[in-house]
């Protein structure tokens, strides 16, 4: 959404859009597929068969996404190559701790979150914000994948209609563990990815004198 795409400048608008747009495309399908079992679930309580189908469109769907978004990290990476991207220069003169604890104040963004991109972001700039969201993307493919590969292993309990069996008796082919682990990866992520936006933000907004979300731009300058 564009609440949280990135703006290192203008020009890598439409790149940085489309990178948010994807990632928000592959989180909300991974939504949907839990609703999908919710569904399947649901059904099966009600005395009928469900199917995993759905689910497992859903959770490939959410799989092509990441996959989009990873090669569009590889596109604004290039683009900023090709273009000679250098930082602004307001990421040496804004203090980022005190911003980062501006907008902690209204609850805008999480503190390890702030910390971590904060870091990455002074380690190698905005190249270096590239590679962290890269690798935590991989992370994200592998255990959607992992998702998927579990998933398929419900489908002969699903033509029983034992799938919501499985679940709660936590019988072999239980696949809440696989879920469990790729949502809290995305839960990490989407505080990572909020908090390296913001950041961003917050450097173009005070390079043009466009103010500040944190609300306190004037004692927000690095000592």
């Amino acid at each position: 959404m564009g609440g949280k795409n990135h703006q290192p400048c203008r020009i890598y608008l439409v790149e940085s859009t489309k990178l948010s747009r994807f990632l928000s495309l592959a989180y909300a399908e991974l939504e949907l597929g839990n609703v999908a079992l919710e569904d399947l679930i649901l059904a099966e309580l009600d005395g009928q068969f469900g199917s995993i189908v759905p689910m497992y469109e859903h959770l490939n769907s959410s799989a092509q996404a990441l996959r989009k978004a990873h090669e569009m990290v590889a596109i604004l990476r290039e683009k900023m190559f090709d273009n000679e991207f250098a930082d602004l220069p307001s990421l040496r003169k804004l203090n980022l701790w005190q911003v980062g604890a501006a907008l902690m104040d209204k609850s805008m963004v999480e503190y390890d979150s702030w910390k971590t991109v904060t870091r990455v972001m002074k380690k190698g700039g905005f190249y270096e914000v590239l590679l962290h969201l890269e690798r935590s993307i991989e992370t994200l493919s592998e255990k959607t994948s992992s998702l998927i590969t579990s998933v398929r292993g419900l489908q002969e309990v699903t033509e029983k209609g034992e799938a919501n069996l499985v679940l709660e008796e936590n019988r072999p082919g239980n696949i809440k563990e696989a879920f469990a682990a790729l949502y809290t990866a995305w839960t990490k992520f989407n505080q990572d990815f909020l908090a390296s936006s913001l950041l961003s933000t917050e450097l173009w907004y005070a390079f043009n004198g466009y103010g500040s979300l944190a609300g306190r731009s004037a004692q927000l300058m690095a000592v």
